[in-house]
């Protein structure tokens, strides 16, 4: 399988435990929120040796240099990691703990382990509800202020479009990667990320008074996250629609689902 957006020169070679299973659903959700946290970092930033553990999951992934002082290690290299790890799961359909070697022009360049660790998983209610709501306010601690910015999501879930969900959690996945490494300050059209069987992540940017788009890359990785955090805390598994408003002013709609080919938004034609 290659590895998604990576060039040739960047290869992950896993190794599979035959035992030890892990939560699918943890599993994305933890990805989701570490290519979050990523997002605060630039692509090309040396990380040394960093671990992230997850104290509402049951997992921990850390990556490890080779050695103490190799500092190739950056933003870009996990992001490959993640969605080449996400991937090759679903391919193979089991969810087990894995480390896997990072090779760059056929040099290690780290070791990244994902492992089970003790502590509750989702299905003990660790996901907290004063997180997660429909739409989603300061009043309950998930709008994302940053600077002169406070951005907020509504979704709309559609019952008639029931979406498998490694489909629906996949295609957040590959899209999320694709607005960190488009530049999460860049302003954009939209983005448009072709997923897994035709699912398809879609954001269209409204304009200012200039024509110039609102819509910013951060806001598409603050709506997956949020969205990914929905679906999984109501169990519902359906295409979404969503509007991204920042300051009360709309920036961006769209949403997770299947939309029809060749679909063009009314405010980019």
């Amino acid at each position: 399988m290659p590895t998604l957006g990576a060039p040739k020169d960047f290869k992950v070679v896993p190794t599979w435990a035959s035992s030890n299973p892990t939560d699918s659903t943890a599993f994305y959700v933890d990805v989701v929120e570490l290519l979050d946290r990523l997002s605060t970092f630039s692509l090309e930033q040396p990380l040394d040796q960093i671990r992230f553990e997850f104290i509402h999951y049951n997992l921990e992934i850390a990556f490890i240099p080779s050695t103490p002082e190799d500092t190739r290690l950056n933003t870009q290299h996990i992001i490959w990691t993640l969605l080449y790890i996400a991937f090759s799961m679903a391919a193979r359909r089991q969810y087990t703990a894995v480390s896997a070697g990072l090779l760059w022009r056929d040099e290690s360049l780290t070791t990244v382990h994902i492992t089970n660790r003790a502590g509750p998983s989702l299905s003990t209610g660790a996901l907290d509800d004063d997180v997660l709501g429909r739409t989603l306010t300061s009043s309950n601690n998930s709008t994302l202020r940053t600077g002169k910015e406070r951005l907020e999501i509504n979704v709309l879930h559609d019952p008639k479009q029931p979406i498998a969900k490694d489909d629906l959690l996949l295609t957040a996945l590959r899209a999320m990667g694709d607005a960190l490494e488009a530049g999460i300050q860049t302003f954009a059209p939209q983005q448009k990320t072709m997923g897994i069987h035709r699912v398809t992540w879609l954001l269209v940017s409204e304009k200012d008074m200039h024509g110039n788009p609102l819509f910013k890359f951060r806001y598409s990785v603050f709506a997956i996250r949020r969205i990914v955090e929905l679906m999984i805390k109501d169990n519902l598994w359906f295409g979404s629609l969503i509007y991204v408003t920042n300051l009360g002013t709309k920036v961006a709609e769209g949403g997770l689902k299947y939309w029809p080919e060749g679909i063009r938004a009314t405010n980019q034609q």
